[in-house]
């Protein structure tokens, strides 16, 4: 499945660097979602963080 928020949204570039921001994103989702009391299965966690990282 597909994800976007386009909140704040802006366009970076994939690095390095451009890690921390996207741990960031997936650290805020996580606070977000044990806010709800939703915790997704350990897999679904691990793909969206694998997705996330890119190829």
């Amino acid at each position: 499945f597909w994800l976007i928020d386009f909140d704040r949204a802006r366009w970076r570039e994939s690095s390095a660097r451009g890690r921390s921001w996207g741990q960031a994103n997936l650290a805020r989702l996580q606070r977000s979602l044990t806010k709800l009391q939703l915790t997704p299965a350990a897999d679904d966690w691990a793909s969206l963080q694998q997705g996330y990282a890119g190829p």
